[in-house]
């Protein structure tokens, strides 16, 4: 077949990170407190940090590399799915340091609740395959206001 790593040499890390076409972060922005934890972590347990660290950015950089680096029909990233507990560990921190222990707890909850109800309009309203044109931000926009399928 024709699937093969034909990126190599010109990795599509930041459309795999923040493109509306199944970009990570922008489909399942809860994972930005995992790069934050990162930070929290790192002070903690260094090495333990830098390891999830250098294995978050070797991922980005093969999944980026793949010749369809938007996976195909599919909600959001799906090749980062397997690595959700990975993310966890720094997500942890993230959560123990800026919920548990911070005067903004209010601020930080209603955040993530924010993130989760924002995730949660994108399943509902998700239909499959995009035949449409280009997917950018006003059509994501438009399924964001939108009401639910």
């Amino acid at each position: 077949g024709e699937e093969r790593f034909s990126n190599l040499l010109h990795p599509e890390v930041l459309k795999l990170l923040f493109s509306t076409n199944n970009g990570l972060f922008i489909y399942c922005p809860l994972l930005i407190f995992f790069l934050t934890g990162l930070f929290i972590l790192y002070k903690h347990v260094p090495r333990f940090s830098i390891c999830i660290t250098v294995h978050f950015i070797f991922i980005s950089f093969v999944f980026s590399s793949w010749h369809d680096w938007t996976y195909g029909c599919s909600y959001g990233c799906r090749p980062f799915v397997e690595y959700i507990s990975i993310f966890a560990l720094p997500f942890g921190f993230f959560i123990e340091k800026f919920i548990l222990k911070n005067s903004l707890k209010l601020l930080w909850l209603t955040l993530i609740i924010v993130f989760i109800v924002y995730n949660q309009k994108l399943i509902f309203s998700y239909d499959g395959c995009w035949a449409a044109g280009i997917w950018d931000w006003s059509e994501l926009l438009n399924l964001i206001v939108s009401e639910t399928k």
